[in-house]
């Protein structure tokens, strides 16, 4: 009989084994899948850049699909607002650097946060500017360190749109810019 027991319990011992290993290796590929699922999960940022927008721009330029940023004019960090979308769009042209849009959901408030955020990062020898009919409100910020560029921040209909880019390319984007508060007022 002691060794019916031995058995059983030996046999019991094993079953007990195999059932913690079991759960045990579940909840491991569970977390497995779980942080596979986060890691694979991509999250689809849309830009509102109407298309009027892209077609006025030359047909060299790449539009490539706009990234979260934490950076307005490769210089604010953002990264303390609490932003719903905050995205940037690299146009490039010939291997190089055609200009940035920004864009972020907002309303006057997020504009006069951005405002006062760079009027706080200012050099002595940088300034900041009202810029007219290019939006509900709109500035020209002037980065000494990079004079041969624009930065624009714009006001357009509860967004708020940011535009770098070299000097050369001022008249375009300033068209651009008009396209994009015409295409808003529709």
């Amino acid at each position: 009989m002691s060794k019916w027991i031995f058995i059983f319990l030996i046999v019991f011992a094993i079953f007990l084994g195999t059932v913690d290993f079991t759960v045990n290796n579940y909840q491991r590929f569970l977390k497995k899948d779980v942080a596979i699922a986060k890691v694979t999960e991509e999250k689809k940022i849309i830009s509102k850049l109407p298309l009027a927008f892209k077609n006025k721009l030359p047909t060299s330029v790449l539009v490539q699909a706009p990234l979260e940023t934490t950076t307005l004019f490769s210089r604010l960090d953002i990264s303390t607002l609490n932003l719903a979308e905050s995205m940037q769009t690299t146009l490039i042209q010939d291997l190089k650097k055609f200009g940035i849009i920004y864009e972020f959901s907002g309303s006057t408030t997020l504009y006069f946060q951005l405002k006062s955020a760079l009027e706080l990062i200012l050099a002595p020898d940088d300034s900041v500017f009202d810029a007219n009919n290019l939006g509900d409100y709109s500035l020209y910020f002037n980065d000494s360190k990079r004079s041969d560029m624009v930065f624009l921040l714009s006001l357009i209909n509860e967004r708020v749109w940011g535009f770098e880019y070299p000097r050369e390319h001022h008249p375009l984007f300033k068209e651009l810019t008009k396209t994009l508060v015409e295409q808003n007022q529709l």
